[in-house]
C-alpha cells in the first residue's frame, strides 16, 4: 500500500521517486514566488508590474 502511494505516479511518467520530487519542488518554488510577487503587488502596485500579466492589474 505505501509502496503503491509513493510509486504509482512517478512510474506512471517514467521518472524516479528522487526525479520527481525535485521536478516537484521546482515547480511549487516557482509557484511560490509567482504568488509572493502578486502579493507585494497588490500592497506596491507599482512593484512586479510585468510579472503576473493578469488582465485585471
Amino acid at each position: 500500500m505505501i509502496s503503491r502511494l509513493f510509486w504509482e505516479h512517478p512510474q506512471s511518467i517514467d521518472e524516479g521517486y528522487s526525479e520527481h520530487a525535485v521536478f516537484a519542488t521546482r515547480f511549487c518554488m516557482a509557484l511560490f514566488g509567482a504568488a509572493f510577487a502578486a502579493l507585494i503587488h497588490a500592497i506596491l502596485p507599482f512593484a512586479f508590474e510585468k510579472n503576473g500579466q493578469s488582465q485585471g492589474c
